[in-house]
């Protein structure tokens, strides 16, 4: 539970100690969902897109230009917060 609510501090971490393993696990791994999600939103007006805890700040940094976003964590479900995240957010 600590990496979903502390993602972007061990993602630095990792890419400290790391550089080539991140590159290849989280950082070309979310280009290719990006091309991918890219690819839907261009055919449909609603996609959902379940993807691990790491990648979500990576995909909303490479898509906020090309789509409107709402994200939903792991932790918001698990505290019931998405109802009201959907609510207060409309897609």
């Amino acid at each position: 539970m600590l990496f979903e609510k502390n993602a972007d501090k061990y993602l630095s971490h990792f890419e400290r100690y790391f550089p080539q393993v991140k590159k290849i696990l989280i950082d070309e791994r979310n280009e290719f969902m990006a091309s991918r999600l890219r690819m839907y939103l261009d055919k449909y007006d609603l996609i959902v897109a379940i993807v691990g805890e790491g990648h979500i700040l990576g995909l909303e940094n490479i898509l906020q230009e090309y789509a409107s976003l709402l994200t939903i964590h792991l932790t918001d479900i698990r505290e019931g917060k998405w109802r009201e995240l959907l609510q207060t957010n409309p897609i």
